[in-house]
């Protein structure tokens, strides 16, 4: 998210290239809603990768398979012997 947030900042501020994060600190106050609309932009790249994320952990069982009991089995072949 790092990456992409970086990428963002430097897309819209040119003057941040290699500054990221830091650029914050040393870019004037006009350049706040260029920093939210990068802030934005990886917020929605975050909330579609959970929601990748999500889909295949809701396919998965909710309930942990049936135990086998052993000792049952045991049980079944002895009296069919």
């Amino acid at each position: 998210m790092a990456v992409v947030l970086q990428r963002r900042i430097q897309a819209q501020l040119p003057a941040a290239h290699g500054h990221g994060i830091g650029a914050l600190h040393a870019a004037p106050a006009s350049a706040a809603p260029l920093f939210a609309h990068a802030f934005s932009q990886t917020f929605w790249v975050a909330l579609v990768l959970t929601g990748v994320a999500l889909a295949p952990a809701l396919l998965l069982p909710m309930r942990p398979p049936p135990q086998r009991h052993e000792s049952r089995e045991r049980e079944a072949l002895a009296v069919e012997s």
